[in-house]
């Protein structure tokens, strides 16, 4: 049981975080990746482009050109912690450099954590569960044998006899209970003589 709280413990620290580095790599890669796709387009198609990205990826984009700005996106995609990067292009049909600054809503490692903790009560059920099972399954395998032979051997030491060892096992239990039978005949038969 202890492992596994452990396991989840550190289950629980490490993967929101690596989560969140995560999607905010993967989000800057894709700002990137629009950033080539649209420096040197016309103003139209990049605007169809940024407002594209800004659907599918729940983010708000600025074009900035000069003194002009161009706002994509609704602000109701970012609340919350926020992630933004801002990259210069270049577009086909002005001389001065644009700055394309994208805000998107950024990977939170609160919700996974949440999650995480909604799940514990299962886990700590399942692991008790899982613990119950491995206990009684031990006893059974291990432990019972052993109580028996040490039983037989307890009513040996008082020169009783009339005992027998399951010998259905094949391992070293068995072997045991065995050689327990063989010393019960011979220490029979030396008393017999």
């Amino acid at each position: 049981m202890l492992c596994s709280f452990f396991i989840y413990g550190i289950v629980m620290a490490i993967i929101p975080r690596q989560y969140t580095a995560l999607a905010n790599d993967r989000i800057s890669q894709e700002i990137e990746q629009l950033a080539h796709k649209i420096d040197g387009a016309d103003y139209a198609s990049a605007s169809t482009e940024i407002y594209n990205f800004c659907i599918q990826n729940h983010a708000v984009a600025t074009l900035s050109t000069g003194d002009e700005v161009a706002a994509f996106g609704e602000k109701e995609n970012t609340v919350g912690n926020t992630y933004s990067l801002s990259v210069a292009l270049h577009l086909f049909e002005s001389s001065e450099s644009s700055v394309l600054t994208v805000i998107a809503s950024a990977s939170t490692a609160g919700e996974i954590t949440r999650t995480f903790l909604r799940m514990l009560p299962l886990v700590i059920g399942a692991t008790l569960l899982l613990s119950f099972l491995s206990a009684w399954f031990c006893s059974r395998l291990i432990v019972t044998p052993v109580l028996q032979i040490s039983s037989v051997s307890k009513r040996m030491a008082q020169m009783d006899m009339t005992w027998h060892c399951e010998t259905g096992r094949t391992d070293e239990l068995g072997t045991l209970a065995r050689s327990l039978n063989t010393l019960s005949e011979r220490l029979t038969q030396t008393m017999g003589e």
